[in-house]
């Protein structure tokens, strides 16, 4: 069996933990390498020599937006595209289900709004049907097996990626 090394930067947010555990529960992988701002005052793993890296990143992530939080998330999609690393993968979900720890502006009446609306949500509108965290950690260990030919990865993409484990 090709074994393989994961690389994870963060794993702290509601989806890393999911992730990591994953990561540690799958005999496919040898080595996990966690890199964590708390631990080591770095936000990102050196990325020389990496075949495929996977980020996660948020739905309406653009440079230029005028929304702080879309602006950062496509700054961050932007420096990790600048890496040239063969395999990216940049997850877009929606908004996560989960209660989690830190909260969001809106974010609650948003889950709300969208657990409503998930019957309506069909069609090209999928991408907008919020997600559970575990089944974004799931797709991401299914798209670093099966090496997808797109770079970016909308919500209802990954959530046929977990479909099909």
């Amino acid at each position: 069996m090709n074994q393989k090394t994961a690389i994870l930067s963060g794993g702290r947010g509601l989806t890393g933990i999911l992730l990591l555990n994953s990561l540690i529960a799958d005999n496919s992988y040898s080595s996990i390498k966690l890199f964590s701002r708390k631990a080591s005052g770095k936000n990102s793993p050196e990325v020389n020599k990496i075949p495929t890296f996977l980020v996660m990143s948020s739905m309406g992530a653009k440079v230029k937006s005028k929304i702080f939080y879309s602006r950062t998330k496509g700054e961050m999609e932007q420096a990790v595209l600048d890496q040239a690393i063969p395999q990216t993968y940049i997850l877009r979900p929606s908004l996560f289900l989960e209660e989690r720890n830190e909260k969001q502006f809106g974010e609650g009446a948003g889950a709300i709004f969208l657990k409503l609306a998930h019957i309506i949500l069909r069609g090209s509108l999928k991408k907008y049907r919020a997600i559970h965290s575990d089944r974004n950690a799931a797709a991401m260990i299914s798209i670093s097996k099966t090496l997808p030919d797109l770079q970016f990865v909308p919500s209802d993409v990954i959530q046929e990626f977990c479909s099909n484990q």
